[in-house]
């Protein structure tokens, strides 16, 4: 019997980057001995296809990789041997565009901008959008540089929001209506489809890979915040990382792996030692 083949789903901040620094040096390490098993390295971020294809060049992974927390799902050309409509076009929208095949989970960007904006007439709830500020302001907010401020802004799926908690329910009671979600992405708020999730995009992935590796994998996902507790519920091994500062998120489920180090530290320790312990035993 065929040895079942390795897939590891991740999120990027806090997890393989440092929340701060946005270093990734203890990550750069392990990524060898991963493309040595040539094990496939799916992102599962909040980050946009700009950013993550960025960080992608850099650590040299050629992988599909999920965008906006969960609002899409961005697969390289021939990736698959297959076809990817027959399997997933009656549950998404797919198009195809420079070099991916784009899979859809809901609304897009632009109609999310018109609903918040619809939103703001009526209630007047004080909160303010990526798309409404430039990226000189949106540099200040997160510490990114201005071009990497730009890649933020390039939003295909998601709103990212500044809000006062105190109108947090009022906006979700607004959302909903609108078929909309607030989740909070460990820094900033996001606006997305209400159907959107790390969860069904990974698990959308699983099955394109049970297919391309005849049904054989055992699936690793990696995070640091509740924002992954839907992507750590669809692997076979979830790794939780320690926070920023220290200590592990308020998070339950069966099989979980903590793992002591901050960020990209506990990433390597975690996943290192699971794809060792795995080539070793096979």
């Amino acid at each position: 019997m065929a040895m079942a083949k390795l897939v590891i789903f991740t999120d990027i901040d806090g997890t393989i980057m440092d929340l701060t620094t946005f270093s990734m040096d203890p990550v750069l390490d392990v990524i060898p001995k991963i493309k040595e098993y040539k094990i496939p390295i799916i992102f599962a971020s909040a980050k946009t296809k700009t950013e993550q294809e960025k960080i992608r060049k850099r650590l040299g992974i050629r992988d599909p990789f999920i965008v906006e927390n969960g609002g899409g799902i961005y697969i390289p050309h021939k990736y698959f041997n297959f076809s990817l409509e027959k399997i997933l076009e009656d549950y998404f929208e797919i198009k195809k565009t420079t070099g991916y095949t784009i899979v859809s989970v809901g609304k897009d960007y632009k109609k999310i901008q018109s609903i918040l904006k619809e939103i703001k007439s009526h209630t007047n709830l004080p909160f303010i959008g990526f798309g409404d500020l430039t990226a000189k302001e949106v540099s200040r907010l997160t510490g990114l540089s201005i071009k990497d401020a730009r890649n933020a802004k390039q939003r295909d799926f998601d709103e990212t929001i500044i809000i006062d908690e105190k109108y947090l329910p009022k906006l979700k009671e607004e959302l909903a209506r609108y078929g909309l979600k607030c989740i909070f992405g460990g820094r900033f708020y996001h606006i997305m489809d209400k159907r959107a999730s790390k969860g069904l995009c990974v698990n959308t992935l699983k099955k394109l890979y049970t297919k391309k590796y005849n049904d054989s994998i055992i699936t690793i996902g990696c995070g640091d915040s509740k924002n992954d507790l839907t992507m750590l519920k669809e692997v076979d091994i979830p790794i939780l990382v320690e926070k920023k500062g220290g200590g592990f998120t308020n998070i339950s489920l069966p099989g979980l792996i903590r793992v002591k180090g901050e960020g990209p530290i506990g990433w390597k320790n975690g996943i290192l030692n699971i794809i060792e312990k795995y080539h070793s035993n096979n």
